[in-house]
Protein backbone atom coordinates (compact mmCIF):
# COMPACT_ATOMS: atom_id res chain seq x y z
CA UNK A 1 0.00 0.00 0.00
CA UNK A 2 1.11 3.72 -0.69
CA UNK A 3 2.28 5.72 2.60
CA UNK A 4 0.37 9.18 2.25
CA UNK A 5 2.28 12.14 2.84
CA UNK A 6 1.55 15.48 3.98
CA UNK A 7 2.08 18.70 2.47
CA UNK A 8 4.94 19.95 4.85
CA UNK A 9 6.85 16.69 3.78
CA UNK A 10 6.21 17.23 0.14
CA UNK A 11 7.51 20.74 0.54
CA UNK A 12 10.87 19.70 2.17
CA UNK A 13 11.97 16.92 0.22
CA UNK A 14 10.82 18.87 -3.43
CA UNK A 15 13.70 19.90 -5.45
CA UNK A 16 14.84 23.02 -6.58
CA UNK A 17 13.38 24.77 -10.08
CA UNK A 18 16.17 23.75 -12.42
CA UNK A 19 16.39 27.33 -13.66
CA UNK A 20 15.12 30.37 -12.63
CA UNK A 21 14.54 33.74 -15.55
CA UNK A 22 17.91 35.11 -14.32
CA UNK A 23 19.78 32.07 -15.06
CA UNK A 24 18.22 31.25 -18.45
CA UNK A 25 18.91 34.59 -19.62
CA UNK A 26 22.48 34.35 -18.24
CA UNK A 27 22.95 30.71 -19.78
CA UNK A 28 21.29 32.23 -23.10
CA UNK A 29 23.48 30.51 -26.03
CA UNK A 30 24.03 31.98 -29.30
CA UNK A 31 26.13 35.20 -30.45
CA UNK A 32 25.29 37.96 -28.46
CA UNK A 33 23.08 40.79 -29.72
CA UNK A 34 24.09 43.67 -31.49
CA UNK A 35 24.42 47.23 -30.22
CA UNK A 36 22.27 49.95 -31.32
CA UNK A 37 22.81 51.34 -34.56
CA UNK A 38 24.69 47.94 -36.00
CA UNK A 39 21.29 46.29 -37.15
CA UNK A 40 20.04 46.31 -40.35
CA UNK A 41 16.74 45.90 -40.90
CA UNK A 42 16.15 46.99 -44.68
CA UNK A 43 15.25 43.98 -46.98
CA UNK A 44 15.71 44.00 -50.47
CA UNK A 45 14.71 40.63 -52.80
CA UNK A 46 15.54 39.60 -56.00
CA UNK A 47 14.23 37.37 -58.45
CA UNK A 48 16.96 35.41 -60.63
CA UNK A 49 16.15 32.75 -63.33
CA UNK A 50 18.44 29.91 -63.18
CA UNK A 51 20.95 31.04 -65.87
CA UNK A 52 21.16 34.51 -64.01
CA UNK A 53 20.98 33.00 -60.37
CA UNK A 54 24.23 30.32 -62.15
CA UNK A 55 26.11 33.36 -63.16
CA UNK A 56 26.06 35.34 -60.02
CA UNK A 57 26.48 32.15 -58.05
CA UNK A 58 30.14 31.17 -59.85
CA UNK A 59 31.28 34.60 -59.87
CA UNK A 60 30.46 34.71 -55.99
CA UNK A 61 32.49 31.63 -55.95
CA UNK A 62 35.53 33.15 -57.60
CA UNK A 63 36.28 35.55 -55.04
CA UNK A 64 34.97 33.71 -51.88
CA UNK A 65 31.41 35.29 -51.31
CA UNK A 66 28.33 34.10 -51.03
CA UNK A 67 25.63 34.97 -53.69
CA UNK A 68 23.64 37.73 -51.08
CA UNK A 69 27.43 39.24 -50.62
CA UNK A 70 28.26 39.15 -53.83
CA UNK A 71 24.83 40.93 -54.65
CA UNK A 72 25.29 43.43 -52.19
CA UNK A 73 29.34 44.30 -52.96
CA UNK A 74 28.39 44.28 -56.85
CA UNK A 75 25.54 46.72 -56.20
CA UNK A 76 27.24 49.17 -53.50
CA UNK A 77 30.24 49.17 -56.14
CA UNK A 78 28.21 50.19 -58.89
CA UNK A 79 26.10 53.00 -57.07
CA UNK A 80 29.35 54.67 -55.48
CA UNK A 81 31.19 54.87 -59.23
Amino acid sequence: MVEKKNINEMIKTASKPLKTFEEADRRKGGRPKKEDGHTKKNKVTVYLDDEELEIVTNAGKEIGLSVGLYIKASALKAAKS
